[in-house]
């Protein structure tokens, strides 16, 4: 979504979270205009999340998640870590 109109990635795939999006540049979505499941999102609460170990990584044009536990990584081999 920052780097709309552009469609080169940076759209996530998400489930429970609706958000308001802004075309025009600039503060496209507002922290005020964010639920998960149904409730504005409390920026003093942790999330858990699942995405693909690509997203994780840095790659499709989001920040690298640090800190990830992985349990299924590239090819669908499992790992331990």
């Amino acid at each position: 979504m920052s780097k709309w109109p552009s469609f080169d990635g940076r759209f996530p795939g998400v489930s429970g979270i609706v958000l308001k999006f802004r075309e025009k540049s600039g503060e496209r979505i507002a922290k005020s205009d964010i639920q998960i499941n149904g409730e504005p999102i409390d920026y003093n609460k942790i999330y858990t999340m699942a995405t693909k170990f690509w997203v994780a990584s840095g790659m499709d044009g989001f920040p690298k998640i640090p800190e990830s536990d992985y349990i299924v990584k590239h090819y669908n081999k499992i790992i331990d870590r």
